[in-house]
């Protein structure tokens, strides 16, 4: 188990489990480099913590945990062993310049963030913004999202809600899958176009900005 803020310039995980605690930070990350790498028989348990990186090569077991993984470079998301999604994703640092790439069809169970001056890229996969129960996944968007295709869906396991931030043109939008009820909710200022199509599920709600004086924007092209 990993307590505080530990930094490597590599990091190689083999025949071994790694447990993150919470509030913690495992930092692979410099200037030239920060390569990551669980091999074959090895698990990363992202308890509660941080992990950031420049590279990622994923040969054994993440575990989201309720942690973040924050990928700091022009990288692809990992796909390959990846237990059950990811709780928290952030992707760059706030004036990063990166662009990251959806290469597999994406499950976020906390919050998604794109931080200023970066950009998420997709062109046909999907990307499931799951929440938990009692709690929707977030959807902040400070720097650009762009997608040619693929859907991003909104589901819940209650009748939680989840927020979206920021300023997203989405290709197509699901909100529910008709089995539980949920909303989703325009923060304020938020401002939302859907290039295709949205589709609201039974028993669910999209709502405008939540408070009095606050305002979003969504459009339909």
């Amino acid at each position: 188990t990993f307590t505080g803020t530990t930094s490597f310039l590599t990091v190689r995980l083999t025949g071994t489990s790694v447990t993150l605690a919470a509030g913690s930070l495992f930092d692979v990350y410099n200037t030239a480099a920060g390569s990551f790498t669980i091999n074959t028989g090895a698990t990363f348990f992202n308890g509660t913590g941080a992990l950031q990186t420049k590279t990622f090569t994923n040969n054994g077991t993440y575990n989201r945990g309720t942690g973040t993984l924050r990928l700091l470079n022009n990288m692809n998301i990992p796909t390959t062993g990846i237990a059950d999604g990811f709780y928290n994703l952030e992707i760059g640092n706030a004036g990063g310049g990166y662009t990251i790439t959806v290469t597999g069809n994406l499950l976020v169970y906390g919050a998604l963030i794109i931080n200023s001056g970066n950009t998420l890229n997709n062109t046909t996969l999907n990307i499931t913004m799951q929440g938990v129960t009692n709690d929707g996944a977030d959807w902040t968007n400070n720097g650009s999202y762009s997608a040619t295709g693929g859907t991003v869906f909104f589901y819940s396991g209650s009748a939680s809600a989840h927020q979206i931030s920021g300023t997203t043109n989405f290709r197509a939008v699901t909100f529910g899958n008709g089995a539980a009820a949920g909303a989703a909710t325009l923060a304020n200022s938020a401002s939302v176009a859907i290039n295709g199509a949205c589709t609201v599920a039974a028993s669910y709600t999209l709502n405008g900005s939540p408070g009095a004086g606050q305002y979003a924007t969504l459009t339909f092209n």
